[in-house]
């Protein structure tokens, strides 16, 4: 049975519906899914627990943390989470309100530097969710401004946008996940960690709180590949795969494809034990 335990709905940067993501798990042969979106879990209150149910899908409760550490902004899932916990959904409350304000100023940035934008149109515009993203590149893409992955991330960098303020620190976000009934798993190290920095940061990483780790990724090398198995291997950790499936939004960088199932991994060279399923 194939697993995909990092999928993006259209409730945070995706395109797809969770009645979508279900509908194509089942046609890849994806048994056992978590839509682990950025900072939200709103795919959970809208239909994807019916939608997993009707197809046969077994479905982990999950969403993707921005925290951070000695090493930079990491990803963390929460794995099996509680969606309901009071302290988790003010945790994903907390990075919304960064993630929001970082494109409130770019667009009042880019309407001071004379681009045909405005700050108070932008502030009553809807999303189209199906264009996948976020609220500001959205609106800039009705401006005429590209609104593809990765590049579409050079508009903050060229206008200095950053964090307000900063996210919670691994060991925190790790300590409200467990408090949610879940577990942390390192989602991408491969993604944001350099190949000689990795056993350290992993080692860091576990000290802090992390339980497992996404082993299994798109772009993960066979020697990221091998490091962190060896390292959950180790220490009995959570191994976990996926796709980080964002639909038809950055479906294809450098020639990887971030389709639902990819990297086609089996449960049987996973460890879930401990991880919670519907």
């Amino acid at each position: 049975m194939l697993v995909d335990l990092h999928i993006h709905s259209y409730y945070s940067d995706g395109t797809y519906s969770p009645q979508e993501i279900t509908e194509r798990a089942y046609k890849a042969g994806v048994g056992i899914i978590a839509v682990s979106d950025h900072n939200t879990v709103e795919a959970y209150q809208n239909g994807l627990y019916e939608s997993a149910k009707e197809k046969g899908i077994q479905l982990i409760p999950s969403v993707e943390i921005d925290a951070d550490s000695k090493y930079g902004g990491i990803h963390i899932l929460a794995l099996g989470c509680d969606t309901h916990n009071k302290e988790l959904l003010e945790l994903l409350d907390y990075n919304r309100d960064i993630m929001d304000k970082m494109s409130d100023d770019l667009i009042e940035k880019m309407e001071k530097n004379g681009e045909n934008v405005s700050i108070s149109e932008y502030k009553k515009y809807e999303r189209n969710r199906k264009r996948g993203g976020w609220k500001g590149i959205d609106y800039l893409f009705t401006k005429g401004w590209r609104n593809d992955y990765p590049y579409c991330m050079t508009y903050y960098k060229n206008y200095g946008i950053k964090g307000y303020k900063k996210f919670k620190d691994i060991s925190d976000v790790c300590r409200i996940i467990h408090n949610a009934g879940a577990k942390a798993i390192l989602a991408h190290p491969g993604e944001r960690i350099s190949v000689q920095d990795m056993p350290n940061a992993l080692e860091y990483a576990r000290i802090n709180g992390i339980d497992g780790v996404e082993c299994y990724y798109p772009t993960h090398s066979e020697e990221i590949t091998r490091i962190c198995l060896d390292f959950c291997k180790k220490y009995n950790m959570a191994v976990t795969s996926g796709s980080d499936c964002h639909g038809d939004f950055a479906r294809n960088m450098n020639g990887v494809e971030f389709i639902i199932g990819a990297p086609f991994t089996d449960e049987s060279k996973f460890n879930l034990s401990g991880i919670a399923r519907m």
